[in-house]
């Protein structure tokens, strides 16, 4: 079972979400120094919309998996959450190969085995 969080690893990766900056690094990891983005070895970068309000990675098979959430404005205000995918097993080459949005508040989320689990607002009748 894996949690979401800011900062994952694989063997040779570092993929960083900078909260100030709004951008996902992907760094190359023998070079990483105490969070210095000025000397690490970034090989590329992934830019986060300004009205997002809480992003959240994963990293598994060659797939870094972005969620996000933000409020979204149609015909009144309500939560709504993105699902983004990436294929990495190319780097540096990065390619968007899944998007999901959905209109729902994300709270948490768990990755068991390749399933993605998302704990969110969203309710239905039975």
């Amino acid at each position: 079972m894996d949690e979401p969080d800011i900062v994952k690893l694989n063997k040779d990766y570092i993929f960083y979400y900078n909260r100030k900056n709004k951008k996902i690094y992907i760094i190359k990891s023998f070079y990483w120094n105490n969070f210095d983005l000025s000397k690490a070895d970034i090989i590329q970068t992934i830019n986060v919309p300004k009205v997002i309000n809480k992003v959240n990675l994963f990293v598994k098979n060659n797939k870094l998996i972005i969620i996000w959430s933000r409020i979204s404005k149609t015909y009144f205000w309500r939560y709504k959450t993105d699902i983004l995918i990436f294929d990495i097993s190319d780097l540096p080459k990065v390619k968007l190969i899944k998007f999901v949005d959905v209109y729902w508040k994300y709270f948490d989320a768990r990755l068991i085995w390749n399933k993605l689990y998302i704990i969110s607002d969203y309710k239905f009748d039975i």
